[in-house]
């Protein structure tokens, strides 16, 4: 509703940022936008933005995008890793080793759902047994099997490779980012989540001096991500499900201590509102 009011009055998608308190608080977000068929842009994923990440991305770019990216850069960075690692495929001429690396690429290009070419790629270089062992990237297995995960059954489910090739831009989309996330970040307008009391600041930090102070700066850093407008968003009622007893509980809540102090500063008649009258 508020993401529809704000295109309504001429804002982009690109300049909406909502920020969210957790991790899993942005992939429920995802989940919620997909749902509304309203494109979306994480700022962070759970997988860890390595070198060999980063490089698989500029890999994914030389295939949608060739222009703008260098073979050859790609190629010294592939040829790095197989050194690094003591590959047996060190022992090939570079001229084979190019050879190799673009007849891949190339007909990775033909795969363009983002699950399908990271496989595809992955296998046809052997990215696994390479990084088996490795020192210098010890979980970068792991991270591989994560971006796998997104690209199977959550935020990458069934996306073109493109999104993948521009990970880290945003293309109309609104972004979503975590509270600890969204430093250096600018939107026109961001809606903060979470604003309700125990959620932010965290109920333990309530009485210990150094992270209320820390929650304090952070909630800063949110609000001034904003280049004209902030959202303020709390829930009045929480439903919760017990596993333990089988059911779902309300719970009612109140506004953040953040709320009320930013309210009292600059809140109006004119832009306070209620779920009904927004």
């Amino acid at each position: 509703k508020i993401i529809s009011k704000l295109t309504e009055k001429g804002v982009s998608l690109n300049e909406i940022g909502i920020i969210v308190g957790s991790n899993h608080n942005a992939a429920e977000m995802a989940q919620s936008l997909e749902a509304n068929q309203i494109p979306f842009f994480i700022a962070k994923w759970d997988f860890e933005n390595s070198d060999v990440l980063i490089w698989l991305q500029k890999c994914a770019r030389w295939c949608v995008e060739r222009e703008q990216i260098s073979f050859q850069e790609l190629f010294l960075f592939w040829k790095k890793l197989l050194y690094t690692h003591e590959d047996d495929m060190r022992f090939l001429q570079d001229i084979e080793l190019k050879v190799k690396l673009h007849k891949v690429l190339t007909k990775s290009a033909t795969k363009t759902i983002v699950f399908d070419w990271c496989i595809f790629l992955i296998d046809q270089l052997n990215i696994r047994q390479t990084l088996v062992d490795s020192e210098l990237y010890p979980d970068e297995i792991k991270n591989i099997d994560i971006l796998l995960d997104e690209a199977r059954l959550r935020n990458l489910k069934d996306a073109k490779l493109s999104r993948f090739a521009n990970l880290r831009t945003p293309n109309n989309e609104v972004t979503i980012s975590t509270r600890h996330s969204c430093k250096g970040l600018e939107f026109e307008v961001v809606i903060m989540l979470g604003m309700e009391d125990g959620k932010f600041p965290y109920y333990l930090h309530k009485d210990d001096e150094i992270a209320l102070a820390e929650d304090s700066r952070l909630c800063y850093v949110c609000v001034s991500r904003a280049k004209k407008t902030c959202i303020l968003l709390y829930s009045s009622i929480y439903t919760v499900y017990s596993h333990k007893y089988n059911k779902y509980y309300r719970i009612d809540q109140s506004p953040s201590p953040f709320w009320f102090i930013l309210h009292e500063k600059f809140g109006t008649d004119d832009n306070t509102f209620s779920q009904d009258t927004f």
